[in-house]
């Protein structure tokens, strides 16, 4: 059997599972499940591969498997055969076990769901010091290490001799993405790693990396250790009546009575109680208390907007900012709980999901599973693997039972 995730422990494949590992399972690790398929497995193709072919073939099962997009009711986003066909003869000749990794991403990056992707090998020992910020469709050099501060502010024409955005993306197919936002939000991150440039076509052979302006000056910066950075960022004047904050708060509110304004900075969809439910989606049993110490030092999104909603009633407050620049996501039900101080509850919109049970997503969420199995089975129907459900049908279902899974994610 070869064992996908195991082999050589190079390969992790998140499947449409946000594993946030924040609060992982008491006394264990993320706990990354091997995959296998009999059916894949005694096939002429596997047994007759080499490994990286065997892999590939696991790799395309996975995602045929388990990924709602190849859902028998949906609409596959490529088809999956024929690029098992093309991918089976491309890596035959490979050599290395990052060749492989960089195909599988390719192949990833096609279903545009920044959740399924290959974990790529990092050295955090060799980073090209310089970051940039985008307006519009120009590129300006936004920090860079000491040595080259006179180019801060510049606008990047070239990277390498080619023209800069022909180079970034090339980054396309290395960043499994949902959107244009989260792409151009992770590449500047990419673009600072050797080790993710060293397999890119743009790379030079000395691995220098040469910046080209439009005003005609260059710079070549090479890779270098974190102790030898020492980057310094164009001073950019921050507008003196923006009450924008830089701060790793989940979020926060300022009052500004002079402009009937109320201004909420929503960095990100977690709270206490959105992580309390993580942990229960993965672990049936009571938190303990070093657990539940450690989450009371997160706020509550619930009492954080009853005490802004309330400023807003006593200041008279008309119009509330909602910013979500740089919202890195997290769980939608925080803007739920939003929602419904704007809306009556009656009146707002419901969301639609699907579920797609499979052997892999029992696995990371046994006892979800088991609940589901019940709830179904309570019902007298059928747990079907690989199809789709819509949530709401199956909560509708636990609704009218108890579960202790869901008891405790509701509280």
């Amino acid at each position: 059997m070869s064992k996908i995730l195991s082999m050589k422990s190079w390969l992790i494949v998140i499947l449409s599972i946000m594993l946030l590992n924040v609060l992982p399972a008491e006394g264990q690790n993320p706990d990354f499940k091997t995959y296998s398929s009999l059916n894949i497995e005694n096939s002429y193709a596997y047994k007759d591969g080499n490994m990286y072919q065997k892999d590939l073939l696991l790799f395309l099962d996975i995602l045929k498997q388990c990924h709602p997009a190849f859902a028998p009711e949906s609409d596959f986003p490529f088809n999956i055969d024929s690029i098992a066909n093309e991918g089976y003869q491309v890596v035959s000749n490979y050599q290395s076990v990052n060749q492989l990794k960089n195909y599988l991403q390719a192949i990833a990056t096609l279903l545009n769901d920044g959740h399924t992707t290959l974990f790529p090998d990092i050295n955090n020992n060799l980073i090209y010091p310089f970051t940039f910020f985008l307006d519009k469709q120009n590129a300006y050099l936004l920090g860079i290490n000491k040595e080259y501060e006179s180019v801060l502010g510049k606008q990047i024409l070239q990277i390498n001799g080619q023209p800069f955005f022909e180079v970034l993306n090339s980054f396309r197919q290395a960043i499994s993405s949902d959107n244009e936002v989260y792409f151009l939000d992770k590449v500047n991150g990419f673009m600072q790693l050797y080790s993710i440039w060293a397999h890119n076509p743009y790379c030079l052979s000395d691995s220098s990396l040469a910046l080209t302006f439009t005003d005609g000056t260059n710079i070549s910066i090479r890779p270098i250790s974190k102790q030898g950075i020492n980057i310094v960022q164009q001073q950019t004047q921050a507008p003196s009546n923006s009450p924008r904050q830089n701060t790793k708060q989940p979020f926060q509110y300022t009052i500004l009575p002079e402009k009937d304004i109320c201004y909420l900075q929503f960095n990100t969809c977690t709270d206490q109680g959105t992580l309390r439910y993580q942990y229960y989606m993965n672990n049936p049993n009571e938190l303990s208390e070093d657990l539940e110490k450690k989450l009371s030092q997160y706020p509550r999104f619930d009492n954080f907007l009853s005490e802004m909603f309330q400023a807003i009633e006593t200041n008279k407050i008309q119009t509330l900012v909602i910013d979500v620049r740089g919202n890195s996501g997290g769980n939608s039900k925080l803007c739920d709980i939003l929602l419904s101080w704007l809306k009556p509850i009656a009146n707002i919109k419901s969301e639609s999901s699907l579920i797609r049970f499979s052997e892999l997503w029992a696995q990371h969420y046994p006892a979800l599973a088991t609940e589901y199995k019940q709830i179904l089975a309570d019902a007298q129907l059928p747990f079907e693997i690989g199809k789709l459900y819509d949530n709401s049908f199956l909560f509708s279902l636990s609704n009218e039972q108890e579960s202790s899974v869901f008891e405790k994610i509701d509280e």
